[in-house]
């Protein structure tokens, strides 16, 4: 048995995965709340996020009616980029600031305006206000006090596995994401850390492998399960690393949609891809050891259940809404950019509606014009791969819009690729538990590809398998070259609207 925990944004969820049936045989999950203190601020306490795992992996064990000591491995996957900072005596700082927060923004700005040469050319990768960095650099300007006593940084999904283990490491995918860190050479970008200027004292974790332990449970945590005081924690992962592990997107000319609090997009290559035509382009690396290409926007789930809020309408009426109105939604066009955008990368960006009248004013056009944008706007993103070389015939769908049929449906329409949903719903949290399974197996000595145990693990359910229909897909071709236009105007002239 292999657990598999997801910390993400709203709530952490842990499953019990059994290798041997292939199926997930126990889930449990905890919740917790944003704090936004001011416009762009959103911050978690770290805490919140350890009192979720406990609860969430007891109630995993429990619903699996199983002995803990039969767990053999556990994978940690985590929302990306939040700042977790350490003191000398390894207590967190302050409150976490998280990937959606958008603080940092002019500090990132200021930052990147005294480089010789822009922070990609160093470091392979193009760095939005999401990155950690941004974090770093508003905590030093703002309170600098606090950025004094840093002596350890810590992603999400590293600050948990801390917990478990009392080790300092780090692998590459997460740590990609950072803004200090070398996509080329899998190295921290020491010239890049130099401008920060920490204290004396101050250590960056430890790079190991994606299929190397991050360490062992330490006995107290694993007492507290009931757990076996041999259990490994794997290297773990950011949400979309594990997430392309949960859906067997571990080798190339494979795409993963994620319908979540926030939108993403990627595949996977062996080497990494030169993005300096496509700054949209997160040029990540991934958790197996290879590259997860990626473009993410930010107001997908989170946008349709304020709209869902303001129309006071629960998801089924929400699903009967967008299905009874006509494909491009009347002639409304929605930009969902409740949060900003990260693509195009534009942090104070203001959502819109646009072309309303007496004859189309309703709330099924709005809403659909909505989910119509969101998908326009991941759909660009997938326009960006394909001008960079890549190539689809279908792509498996994720997060809670996957389980809107009518979604489905748009997605497979504006993207021309047949639509798979896998059996098991919990990508990232399966992810996790499959790069359990396979750090295990690697340091048991039985090397196991990790693309053959996605293929040996992984089934996609045949009720949801959507393909598109030829005549919407013509229709929504011209609505998305339309909306696409909006956007330019909307932002000025940028990549996604050429």
């Amino acid at each position: 048995m292999f657990i598999g925990i997801d910390c993400g944004t709203q709530s952490t969820k842990a499953i019990v995965w059994n290798s041997h049936t292939k199926k997930i045989i126990g889930t449990g999950a905890a919740k917790y709340p944003v704090l936004m203190y001011r416009p762009g601020c959103q911050e978690q306490k770290a805490d919140w996020w350890i009192d979720a795992l406990i609860k969430a992996v007891r109630e995993a064990i429990s619903a699996a009616n199983i002995n803990p000591k039969v767990v053999k491995a556990i994978g940690v996957s985590g929302q990306q980029h939040g700042l977790v900072a350490l003191d000398p005596h390894d207590q967190v700082i302050r409150d976490v600031k998280l990937w959606c927060d958008t603080e940092g923004t002019q500090a990132l700005e200021k930052f990147e305006s005294k480089q010789v040469y822009p922070l990609h050319k160093e470091l392979g990768i193009h760095v939005p206000v999401a990155f950690t960095i941004a974090k770093l650099l508003w905590l030093k300007q703002t309170e600098p006090h606090e950025f004094a006593r840093i002596r350890k940084v810590l992603l999400p999904h590293e600050y948990i596995n801390f917990w478990f283990t009392g080790n300092y490491r780090a692998e590459a995918g997460d740590a990609s994401g950072t803004g200090y860190f070398n996509t080329h050479t899998r190295r921290w970008s020491q010239s890049v850390l130099y401008q920060l200027n920490f204290h004396h004292d101050f250590v960056l974790p430890e790079l190991i492998q994606s299929h190397e332990p991050y360490g062992v449970i330490r006995p107290e945590i694993a007492d507290l399960f009931g757990f076996n005081r041999q259990v490994i924690i794997s290297s773990g992962g950011g949400d979309n690393m594990m997430a392309a592990i949960g859906t067997g997107n571990t080798s190339e000319n494979k795409l993963t949609i994620s319908l979540g609090t926030s939108g993403t997009a990627y595949s996977h290559t062996f080497n990494q891809i030169d993005t300096e035509k496509y700054p949209d382009i997160n040029a990540f690396c991934s958790s197996t050891n290879g590259y997860l290409p990626l473009i993410s926007t930010m107001n997908v789930t989170s946008a349709t259940e304020k709209f869902r809020a303001l129309f006071q309408i629960d998801l089924a009426t929400f699903e009967g809404a967008i299905s009874s109105a006509p494909i491009g939604s009347a002639g409304i066009r929605v930009l969902p950019y409740l949060n900003g955008a990260r693509l195009p990368n534009q942090p104070h960006a203001k959502a819109s509606i646009h072309g309303l009248s007496m004859m189309n004013m309703s709330r099924e056009n709005i809403l659909r014009a909505l989910v119509e944008g969101i998908t326009y706007n991941l759909v660009s993103g997938i326009r960006l791969f394909r001008k960079n070389g890549m190539r689809f015939q279908s792509a498996t769908l994720v997060g809670g819009g996957a389980n809107s049929p009518c979604w489905r449906q748009m997605m497979a329409d504006i993207t021309g690729l047949e639509i798979r949903v896998p059996q098991e719903t919990e990508a990232a949290a399966l992810g996790a538990a499959l790069q359990a399974q396979w750090c295990y197996l690697c340091s048991s000595g039985q090397y196991y590809g990790i693309q053959d145990l996605c293929d040996d693990s992984i089934r996609f359910n045949p009720e949801r398998h959507t393909v598109s229909v030829p005549a919407h897909q013509q229709v929504y071709r011209q609505l998305f070259q339309e909306y696409m236009y909006l956007v330019n105007n909307h932002f000025g002239n940028h990549e996604l609207s050429k």
